[in-house]
């Protein structure tokens, strides 16, 4: 599904509690807390200082959106390059008249439809300036499924349909205050890519993109490393290489790679932070 480019994170698949450990040199391997690792190295830090805001104590847990991904664009997409460009520029024209609510809706207060359109006429393309206006002839209070740190979830949604336009686009209906702003990211490609929380809310299955496993030419091991705060639990990969091939030309070529560490206490509300980029990481159960 096409998204707003500027909503949309570039995933680059390339007081402090505890700190924990983890080696993989086959494709998982689970390794428990170290009490002797007490000193997070400085990414680890800046991470949970990064984070050290969010309230995953609240009663109600804010929902964090990957990289603002509050825009959804039509799901078949648009037949000519005009229409596209006219999305991407926010070239869009407002109905002849607005829904009036609701203001709620699954226990989250709303935007309305018409600081839905605000954000939907916000240009976010780089391309060419639009040459024709697309103008929205439905609005409707809706569903649709938004990218966030516990994976795709559905979430209310004002969707507009577009003359010509087979599909609506779907701008996240969810007030501000249920949404929680992340830190600026420090440009940094994010290497964790995704967690999958496992047994007891306490084993944490890191999927990243690696050199293959072993110590030839062009493959790696790698070490996990981690610290957990209130707020936020901060992941760390590091590869290990032989230095006898430190020479040899590798062909950029990454596959799948895993890694699993346990933590000093259960994830629960906290959320994941990849230590390389201070971003958010999807975190879904192994049920699903």
């Amino acid at each position: 599904m096409l998204k707003r480019p500027s909503l949309v994170a570039t995933v680059a698949w390339t007081a402090l509690a505890a700190v924990s450990l983890a080696a993989c040199g086959d494709s998982t391997v689970t390794g428990r807390p170290s009490a002797a690792a007490n000193h997070p190295s400085a990414p680890l830090q800046a991470a949970l200082a990064a984070w050290s805001t969010f309230p995953a104590g609240a009663p109600k847990r804010p929902i964090v959106l990957l990289g603002g991904d509050n825009v959804n664009a039509p799901a078949q997409g648009f037949s000519d390059d005009a229409l596209k460009e006219a999305f991407l520029d926010g070239a869009i024209a407002g109905p002849a008249s607005y829904p009036s609510g609701p203001i709620s809706s699954d226990g989250v207060d709303l935007i309305t439809s018409h600081q839905a359109l605000t954000i939907l006429t916000t240009p976010s393309g780089s391309g060419p300036p639009a040459t024709v206006t697309l103008q929205v002839i439905k609005v409707a209070l809706g569903k649709d499924t938004f990218q966030t740190d516990r994976g795709m979830l559905p979430l209310p949604a004002w969707q507009f349909w577009k003359q010509g336009v087979q599909n609506p686009a779907s701008v996240l209906a969810v007030s501000p205050n249920d949404v929680f702003t992340p830190p600026q990211p420090n440009n940094r490609a994010q290497v964790v890519g995704a967690g999958t929380i496992g047994r007891h809310d306490r084993t944490l299955l890191l999927t990243f993109a690696g050199l293959p496993a072993g110590t030839g030419p062009c493959e790696a091991n790698f070490v996990a490393s981690s610290a957990e705060a209130a707020s936020a639990v901060a992941v760390r990969l590091r590869p290990i290489t032989s230095a006898k091939y430190k020479d040899v030309a590798c062909t950029l070529v990454a596959v799948d790679r895993h890694i699993t560490i346990r933590l000093f206490t259960p994830l629960r509300n906290r959320v994941v932070v990849d230590a390389s980029s201070l971003m958010a990481v999807s975190v879904t159960t192994s049920g699903g």
